[in-house]
Formats: C-alpha cells, sequence, structure tokens
C-alpha cells in the first residue's frame, strides 16, 4: 500500500469542496448519490475526507470523482489543477458537426421541481419548491401521466 503525506488529505479535501460548491452539492446529497449506486459512504467518513483528515480509498475516489464529474487523478491530487483543463472535449469532426440527432441525453446539474401542496414529497421536503439533481437518461413520459394518476399514482413534482 502506498503512503501519503500529511499535506495529501488537506489538497484532497480542498478539491472536493471545490468540486461540491461548483455544483451546489451539500455532503448529504454526495451520501444520497452514494445510496443511490450502492457505495457504502457514511456521514462520518465523508466529514473526514471534507475535514482534510483522511484520504479515500482508490475505489471511494473513483466514486467520488464519478458522482462530481471530475477526473479521479485531479480529484486525488495527482493531475492538473484545473478540473475544465483535464476534461477538455475533443473537437467533434466536420461530419458530426451537422448531426442534429445525438441519440441518448443525460441531466447533469439540478433543476427546479414544484411539489403538489400537501403531498407527502412537500411533507418531507418541507417546502414547495426543490432543487434536484439526477445522472440517469430516463425521465417520466407526460403522455401517460393522466392514465398514472387515474391509476392511483400521485405525480407530486414537476
Amino acid at each position: 500500500m502506498e503512503s501519503r503525506t500529511a499535506a495529501e488529505p488537506q489538497a484532497f479535501a480542498r478539491r472536493l469542496e471545490d468540486a461540491m460548491q461548483e455544483r451546489h452539492l451539500k455532503q448529504v446529497d454526495l451520501i444520497h448519490m452514494a445510496e443511490d449506486a450502492g457505495v457504502k459512504l457514511g456521514k462520518s467518513k465523508l466529514s473526514q475526507y471534507v475535514g482534510g483528515k483522511t484520504y479515500p480509498r482508490p475505489e471511494m475516489l473513483d466514486f467520488l470523482a464519478q458522482a462530481l464529474d471530475v477526473p479521479s487523478a485531479w480529484l486525488g491530487g495527482t493531475e492538473a489543477s484545473d478540473p475544465a483543463a483535464a476534461q477538455k472535449a475533443p473537437e467533434p469532426s466536420t461530419d458530426q458537426k451537422s448531426t442534429t440527432i445525438k441519440g441518448g441525453t443525460m441531466r447533469l446539474g439540478a433543476y427546479q421541481c414544484a411539489l403538489k401542496p400537501g403531498s407527502l414529497a412537500e411533507k418531507i421536503y418541507g417546502t414547495d419548491i426543490i432543487s434536484e439533481r439526477h445522472r440517469h437518461r430516463y425521465e417520466f413520459n407526460n403522455d401517460y401521466l393522466d392514465a398514472v394518476e387515474a391509476a392511483g399514482m400521485t405525480a407530486s413534482g414537476r
């Protein structure tokens, strides 16, 4: 096992905090993302990372980098100091520039969601407007909204 210097956890903590702030994420958001991904990440462990007390194992570093949409090498401190510079996308080829059908898309970043007044979701969140972040390609098809609600399910967020 490779050794870590005392400065590495602090450098990692700064990069972790910078990436979280840039994406408007709190520690609880990362914990929920870990739960959704089946990754074991507790509040105390994440607090140790953010506080610069410990450095994550490689598999946890990879998860955090993926969740924050930054390169693992940058987050871990072994690559360029700017994640945007480390992740520049290649310029599309000439024939790709004219393509309008891109296939699947992925919503990254938070979006505003209005919750139905009196719904369980509004009660749990304690507010009628929330901001959610999803990393998947699937969304609800509103063409089926009336049928779903007629069957007894409540679509409480829009």
